[in-house]
């Protein structure tokens, strides 16, 4: 499902540009005063880059610099070494820190599953953080679209009510899902058992 349609994307730029104008300019120099922020777009699980190009477009006409990659976890040949914290890793050293090293502000974006990982990945960058240390850039803002959020120290599976879907097949490092499309059901074992289960 491609969450953001070419109608919504001018929507969503224009709320972007409510909350973080248009940059004030030197009237002597011509040079912007206050930049606007990166907006780092972290895609949901099963999600590219690709079903965020509308959005990201949107925002880069009204003058957002976007960054957006796909997660490891996405389509990944060994579903087993993958992690939320992984992701959270991948996340703060890709998409986040070339930009706050760079001192720019950075609104994170997340949907769906990302929300979980993102939030992780964002720990300790805040603007005011950096500041208080004496460092330029940081996270800005938060943005969870159909996103998770759990409480501090609290599981995505604690927020569901403990126990997962029907659907979801739990293993002892990875959890299956019914359907051959899901990155974790490659491989022709995992694909037929993907099928039991969904029948």
């Amino acid at each position: 499902m491609i969450l953001f349609s070419a109608s919504a994307a001018p929507y969503l730029a224009f709320v972007f540009s409510i909350c973080f104008p248009t940059p004030t300019f030197s009237a002597r120099t011509g040079a912007s005063l206050v930049a606007k922020p990166v907006i780092a777009i972290v895609p949901a699980a099963w999600h590219a880059p690709i079903h965020y190009a509308g959005y990201a477009d949107q925002l880069q006409h009204a003058g957002y610099d976007t960054v957006t990659q796909r997660l490891p976890s996405t389509g990944s040949s060994d579903p087993n070494v993958q992690s939320v914290a992984a992701d959270a890793d991948f996340i703060r050293k890709n998409m986040l820190m070339p930009s706050i090293d760079a001192g720019r502000e950075v609104v994170l974006v997340m949907h769906s599953y990302s929300g979980g990982p993102g939030s992780m990945a964002a720990k300790g960058l805040s603007v005011p953080e950096r500041r208080a240390a004496g460092r330029p850039g940081g996270i800005l803002g938060l943005i969870y679209i159909c996103a998770f959020v759990a409480k501090k120290g609290q599981s995505l599976l604690d927020g569901s009510g403990g126990k997962f879907a029907p659907w979801v097949i739990e293993h002892v490092s990875a959890f299956i899902a019914p359907s051959p499309t899901f990155p974790s059901c490659k491989g022709a074992d995992k694909i037929t058992k993907c099928r039991r289960t969904a029948n």
